[in-house]
């Protein structure tokens, strides 16, 4: 959601790269799917509940959000290096992204298999960031989820100095 809503303020928007780095995700009503027929049929065990690597990259989600959003935004991609020399932490100020490595290789590259085995099916990604837009729009998508709430996502002033890099 903070991409979306980032990308719609418009200007340049910070872009962690690399813009082909694969990301795995899941969108909750693909998740809902597979849990109500796994239940059915009587599955238990663990499953890695995810996209498979390479459903998604980094570059393909934020320019869905461009595009979805209807605006002019301007992704400025920056490379993990300067991303890290201004402190900005990964994840939590720039939502989705981690930078290559093991952790990112931890994160995004679970194996889905089984899942995959078992029926689960993912939907692209235009399709979940157009959807989450839409409801962002709606009634419903405006109400505060709970008191005291705080998006997560990158500071202004420190958007600024990754953008000035």
């Amino acid at each position: 959601m903070w991409w979306l809503s980032r990308i719609a303020r418009g200007g340049d928007v910070p872009a962690p790269g690399p813009a082909d780095m694969s990301l795995q995700y899941i969108d909750v009503r693909d998740l809902a799917t597979w849990t109500l027929d796994a239940v059915e049929r009587g599955l238990s065990g663990p499953y890695n509940t995810a996209s498979e690597y390479g459903h998604a990259t980094m570059g393909r989600l934020l320019t869905t959000c461009v595009e979805a959003t209807g605006n002019k935004a301007r992704l400025r991609w920056i490379d993990p290096e300067d991303i890290a020399a201004v402190g900005v932490t990964p994840d939590a100020e720039l939502p989705i992204w981690l930078p290559p490595g093991a952790y990112h290789d931890a994160i995004f590259r679970g194996d889905v298999t089984r899942a995959y085995e078992t029926g689960l099916r993912c939907r692209p990604v235009e399709e979940t960031v157009r959807d989450t837009w839409h409801w962002m729009l709606s009634p419903e998508g405006q109400r505060t989820p709970f008191p005291n709430y705080r998006p997560i996502g990158l500071d202004p002033a420190k958007e600024e100095r990754l953008l000035r890099r």
